[in-house]
């Protein structure tokens, strides 16, 4: 996924916890989703730790299908 330069200095920031705020279709899910991944990659989180939560079920599955594009699917299963 291609990412702005703000959207990748919040991937790449080291604080685990950040609020964005937006309007939609901002790139706040496409954000998150490099996020996390970056974080896996980089052993920064273990897996069963993660928490992702939407407001949706139909999010929820988005979210899940961007992440596997970028993280190996045997670290995903333990998402």
């Amino acid at each position: 996924m291609k990412i702005t330069e703000e959207q990748k200095k919040i991937v790449e920031s080291e604080d685990q916890h950040i609020v964005v705020v937006a309007s939609a279709g901002t790139g706040k899910t496409v954000t998150m989703v490099e996020k996390v991944a970056h974080m896996l990659r980089n052993e920064e989180i273990q897996p069963h730790r993660l928490l992702m939560t939407s407001f949706s079920r139909l999010a929820n599955s988005e979210l899940k299908e961007k992440l596997s594009v970028l993280v190996d699917q045997a670290v995903l299963n333990q998402v």
